[in-house]
């Protein structure tokens, strides 16, 4: 599995993280992106169930759009896109 972090306005490079047990990845990230699949009763077995998916999102362009902007009242609209993309 790869990871990208991409830095200010700069591509990101990709690196190679650990093999772990499936699922560890979503428990252990903190809130609001992690949480643990077991809560949900069809995933009662977590990660192993037949009825638990995990997609991965491999980004190649990222655009924050805060509220304000959307309300008139200022802001910055922040992107980052992927090198040759």
């Amino acid at each position: 599995m790869t990871t990208a972090s991409p830095s200010a306005g700069q591509a990101s490079s990709s690196t190679t993280t650990p093999a772990c047990e499936p699922g560890e990845l979503l428990k252990s990230a903190p809130e609001p992106v992690g949480f643990d699949p077991a809560i949900v009763p069809a995933w009662s077995d977590g990660p192993t169930s037949d009825a638990f998916a995990a997609m991965r999102l491999d980004p190649w362009r990222l655009r924050v759009f805060p509220g304000t902007v959307l309300m008139g009242e200022g802001g910055e609209v922040l992107e980052w896109q992927a090198e040759g993309k």
